[in-house]
């Protein structure tokens, strides 16, 4: 028997079990202590710095094109601006229409549907087209419309899957992708539409390229969109 403190008594082997306990336990905090560094490491690589500056890359025929780098990223995150005479039903049509961004988005080759859960959510497979010698790129992206209807702010939230479906071969696929559109409603009926997308192409990229994918082709993609949303029925 062993004396402890306020007289309790205790046997060797009752001490041992209770240090074998507290052993456990501290190894079971280690490891929660671990994977909570690991979460957080993972959220500083994909959380957007919201502080960082803006950078106007484009401003041309009513459509803004902005960059900004992100940290632990090579290629900028861009954010595309652009009012449109059309309700935000139509333009909300347009975005959810996935098979139809080759009419419309720079850049997409196809486009496949991989599931719909109701018309507010969509998992889809886009192949896009990339300049010879280099390699086309994939992602699956799942968008979902959240609804404000105290504003009447529509966001579809984009994120990547890109396990969802096994590779290709011959196509690069895009391992970390997401972002949002915004519909801000206008006093004199028309909208403010803000893309904001950040992608890893994957690889090497020459800059020219990377060019295209962040100003280029949001430019031509709110120019396109405009022009089709603005269309007579």
């Amino acid at each position: 028997m062993v004396c402890l403190q306020y007289g309790l008594f205790l046997s060797r082997k009752t001490i041992i079990n209770c240090i074998k306990m507290l052993n456990m336990r501290l190894k079971i905090i280690f490891v929660f202590l671990m994977l909570l560094c690991l979460s957080e490491g993972v959220r500083a690589f994909t959380v957007l710095p919201a502080d960082t500056i803006w950078r106007l890359e484009k401003d041309k025929n009513g459509v803004k094109v902005y960059t900004r780098p992100v940290e632990g990223m090579t290629i900028k995150e861009f954010k595309a601006v652009v009012i449109i005479n059309a309700p935000v039903s139509k333009l909300l049509s347009m975005v959810m229409d996935v098979v139809a961004y080759p009419k419309w988005v720079a850049n997409v080759k196809s486009v496949k549907i991989l599931k719909e859960s109701g018309n507010d959510e969509v998992i889809y497979y886009t192949e896009i087209q990339v300049p010879w010698p280099l390699s086309n790129r994939d992602n699956i992206i799942r968008s979902k419309i959240v609804n404000d209807s105290a504003t009447g702010i529509v966001k579809v939230i984009m994120t990547g899957k890109p396990d969802y479906l096994p590779e290709y071969s011959g196509i690069v696929r895009i391992p970390n992708a997401g972002g949002y559109w915004h519909f801000f409603p206008l006093e004199d009926g028309k909208v403010e539409v803000v893309m904001q997308y950040l992608a890893d192409p994957a690889g090497n990229i020459p800059d020219w390229v990377v060019n295209m994918f962040v100003v280029d082709g949001p430019y031509k993609t709110f120019l396109k969109m405009r022009e089709i949303a603005e269309e007579k029925e």
